[in-house]
Parts: structure tokens; sequence; C-alpha cells
């Protein structure tokens, strides 16, 4: 059985911010991989594009995991890099 909040859990522990929601999606997928997941990346279902189709071998089921995200205004240091994010003025 697939259990995302822990998985998102241990995923926060390794990386508490990223670059793009690209690299959000293939360190997810990375996470999943190490947990044993199968899992596809842009993938056709139904006629629309999934960003990850994940199949659950335990159950045979497969879930997809669509990634949106809205930031806010943001500028942060992380473990010394730089990020910024929205329009900020510096």
């Amino acid at each position: 059985m697939i259990i995302i909040p822990e998985i998102l859990l241990n995923l926060s522990k390794k990386r508490t911010i990223f670059r793009s929601q690209e690299d959000f999606q293939n360190s997810l997928m990375e996470e999943l991989k190490q947990q044993g997941v199968k899992c596809l990346k842009n993938q056709n279902l139904m006629g629309s594009l999934i960003d990850i189709l994940v199949e659950d071998g335990s159950t045979g089921r497969s879930y997809a995991i669509e990634i949106k995200h809205k930031t806010r205004k943001l500028s942060i240091v992380d473990k010394g890099e730089h990020f910024v994010y929205g329009r900020l003025k510096m």
C-alpha cells in the first residue's frame, strides 16, 4: 500500500525547497522509486496528460498524481543556496 503522506514527509526531510515544479516532480518520483513503487512521468491517461502515474504492486491499482502549485513571493536561503520565487524587487 502506498502511503503518500509518509513519502512526502520523508522527502521533506531531505529537501525543504525545490527549484521548480519539475524539480519537485523528479524528486517525488525518486522518493517513490526508493520505496519500491513503480511510477511513470508524463503519462496519457484517458486523454489527459498526468504528471506521475503510480502503480501499486500490492493492490494492482494505479493512481494519477497531478502537481499544481501556487507560490507566493518568496526569497529564502536554504543550505547556503538562495531561492527567489514570484516577482520580488531586490
